[in-house]
């Protein structure tokens, strides 16, 4: 009776959860869809980074990192969080200003507009936004990038736990907290930063603030898909993103083991977070082209963006082997590649006998081998890891 308790309670539960948030879909559908792929790309980096064992070992090896692995840390932090913020903000900014332009055209055919509606499930057409909602386009895209800033502080919490390093964790905790500074006052103060440097620069050379607003400016016509419903300045900080994106794929293609040794590995998930938000964003607006430029097709945006994304997963997954395993002598030009290893690698019979052979001269004459087997937590380099710490 106890057990059929608890099962009705949690089923309860969870229709509430689910019928809470399809009600606060509903209501906020607007503010949800367009920010989908940031706010997607964050709960998976949550789940990959705090809730596996891997994930959370990250955090312990920046806590023994050089200064140069800090610092290219707080680079990572700053490019994952602002592109986090701009790929949310972009997509939200277009999604309003439709919005807001059917708006005025409702209210200029109608003396008097009709309020708007609330019908669950439906798209709200002309949807006057209130100034409540006004705020919450603005600081949403913000609110989500500081969310990068969270999941390091939650890293480094984790990793004092582990190594009761205070000093350290203290530097690196004012290294994110001063990151995040410096994100927060760029996303809030950027337009007035932005207007004094062009009312500088116009004044000393005229026609210039005109180049820079016309830079800046949405295109005025009406676009049906969102590669062309926004600004150059917005597309040349995408095409930033980007190829900070393909920069990184490119070195590790070409050595990821350099790669990791330069930059350290919290780093290179912190970035290559915001580096496949990018890259799902640029895909979400390819086939949100397609869906436009032909509409017969269907083509809908997030089941083609994640397919294009499992097909690069795939071949460079089929391409490229990070994890082969080589046996080297004194020099690198002479590993075993290929069969080799295949050839020279022996059977679980023969490295037992071999390992006895040379235990039996340790032991009195006599007396039984004993042989300890060592057995740790991970898969690949997680697991050697352990094993070296627990054999000191």
């Amino acid at each position: 009776m106890h057990e059929l308790a608890q099962w009705a309670f949690g089923f309860v539960g969870a229709v509430s959860i689910l019928a809470l948030a399809v009600v606060v879909y509903r209501r906020f559908d607007w503010l949800l869809r367009p920010i989908a792929p940031a706010a997607s790309v964050l709960v998976v980096a949550g789940i990959a980074l705090l809730g596996t064992d891997q994930g959370r070992d990250l955090g312990s090896a920046l806590l023994a990192a050089p200064l140069g692995q800090r610092l290219w840390f707080a680079a990572a932090l700053l490019y994952w969080a602002l592109a986090t913020w701009h790929n949310a903000r972009f997509p939200l900014a277009v999604e309003v200003e439709r919005l807001s332009a059917q708006c005025r055209t409702d209210a200029a055919a109608s003396p008097v507009p009709e309020p708007p509606t609330e019908a669950a499930g439906q798209h709200q057409e002309g949807r006057c936004l209130t100034p409540v909602e006004k705020g919450l386009q603005r600081w949403t895209p913000r609110l989500l990038g500081l969310t990068v800033f969270g999941f390091a502080l939650g890293h480094l919490w984790l990793a004092y736990r582990a190594e009761d390093d205070r000093g350290d964790a203290l530097i690196l905790a004012a290294l994110i907290l001063g990151t995040a500074i410096l994100y927060t006052l760029f996303v809030v103060f950027r337009r007035r930063l932005g207007n004094e440097i062009r009312d500088l620069l116009d004044e000393r050379r005229p026609g210039v603030g005109r180049r820079l607003d016309a830079t800046f400016a949405r295109p005025t016509e009406e676009k049906k898909d969102l590669a062309r419903s926004v600004a150059t300045s917005t597309w040349a900080a995408f095409l930033f993103y980007f190829g900070v994106a393909l920069a990184l794929a490119a070195m590790a293609w070409v050595d990821p083991v350099a790669v990791g040794a330069r930059f350290g590995s919290m780093a290179i998930g912190f970035v290559a977070f915001g580096a496949f938000l990018t890259g799902f964003v640029a895909l979400w607006l390819i086939t949100d082209w397609l869906r436009v430029r032909f509409p017969s097709a269907g083509s809908p945006r997030l089941p083609g963006a994640v397919a294009a994304l499992l097909l690069v997963a795939l071949a460079v997954s089929l391409t490229r082997h990070y994890h082969a395993v080589r046996t080297c002598a004194a020099a690198l030009d002479e590993c075993l590649v290929g069969s080799e290893i295949d050839a020279a690698r022996p059977t679980v019979a023969e490295a037992a006998r071999a390992w006895y052979a040379q235990a039996r001269d340790l032991v009195p004459a006599g007396e039984p081998v004993p042989m300890i087997i060592v057995a740790t937590a991970g898969g690949g380099s997680r697991a050697a890891y352990w094993t070296a710490v627990v054999l000191g």
